[in-house]
């Protein structure tokens, strides 16, 4: 019996960890995330000692913007300098953000020290949310941190990116300033969001399960779909499924299925030729008796006579 092959994997944690984080992923899929942080750069630089600082603005020079400013020293030592005199020295994989209107200057405090750096202003649709986020950073201001490895790649990137100019390099990369700057400030807003009683996943997600049950039963017309189907197929409950239902549209969730149901029937007598008794079948039918007492029954005529009276086929 040949020897059995170890399976070489890509991934360092167990299946079970990857199995349940996709659990999660497909019961959020159904959700919209309604407080989108999206950010307007400005500026973004990768500045290296050995060449003349004297170019790039503001380099050694106390001044001020209206904007943040996030600085990651990629190697060597920067120095920070605000308007009352106090210093932060920054070393390799140190991160410092600037809020807007705040005096500060950057010295190169080493040799061979690079610095990477982007002007920033984040948009949030949430008001409270977007509070809490420009608290945070400016409770962080000329405050050092560590960057962590997911932010060390994530710049990586977005200098790869630059320098590559790959199809839609341009998107991917503000997704990744986007990405930086929350991982960033992840260890300040949590604690800022619990002191307010901000509830995240409430504000973030708007539901969306009732418009995917739609497409769910739309791509599958021809089929007889349970109630219970359509709750597993949305990682919920089926008493969740019909409080969901009754709550936007003050109908049971049986009431509701027929309605999609129905529309769909009365698109295809309008827009088609075909046969009633195909159209059944379409509707997930078998008996055409059955379809044309389900369609005088939500529509108050046969499929044949609703057709006549709209079109005069």
């Amino acid at each position: 019996m040949p020897k059995k092959e170890k399976v070489k994997r890509l991934l360092s944690q167990p299946p079970a960890f990857y199995n349940n984080a996709q659990h999660w992923i497909n019961s959020v899929l159904f959700s919209e995330i309604d407080t989108i942080i999206d950010m307007e750069v400005f500026w973004c630089r990768y500045i290296q000692n050995k060449v003349d600082p004297s170019f790039i603005p503001h380099i050694g020079k106390m001044h001020s913007h209206s904007f943040f400013e996030l600085n990651c020293v990629m190697s060597g030592k920067y120095l920070f300098v605000n308007s009352t005199g106090e210093e932060e020295t920054a070393s390799t994989s140190d991160y410092l953000i600037v809020a807007p209107h705040v005096y500060h200057a950057s010295i190169v405090a080493q040799e061979d020290s690079e610095l990477f750096s982007i002007a920033f202003e984040p948009h949030c649709q949430d008001d409270e949310m977007g509070n809490i986020f420009r608290q945070s950073f400016e409770l962080m201001t000329l405050e050092k941190g560590k960057l962590s490895p997911f932010a060390v790649q994530t710049i990586e990137m977005i200098l790869y990116e630059a320098s590559n100019h790959a199809p839609f390099c341009l998107q991917l990369i503000k997704s990744l300033f986007v990405a930086l700057v929350i991982e960033i400030t992840r260890p300040f807003l949590l604690p800022r969001a619990k002191s307010t009683n901000y509830n995240f996943r409430a504000s973030f997600m708007s539901d969306k399960r009732l418009q995917m049950m739609e497409r769910h039963l739309s791509d599958n017309m021809k089929e007889t779909v349970s109630i219970e189907e359509l709750a597993q197929h949305l990682n919920i409950t089926p008493r969740y499924l019909g409080k969901l239902v009754r709550n936007a549209y003050g109908i049971s969730t049986k009431q509701y299925t027929d309605q999609i149901k129905s529309n769909y029937a009365r698109n295809l007598l309008l827009e088609t030729d075909l046969p009633i008794s195909k159209i059944a079948e379409q509707c997930g039918f078998y008996e055409e008796s059955n379809f044309i007492r389900f369609f005088k029954r939500m529509e108050g005529l046969s499929p044949g006579c609703f057709r006549k009276s709209k079109n005069g086929r």
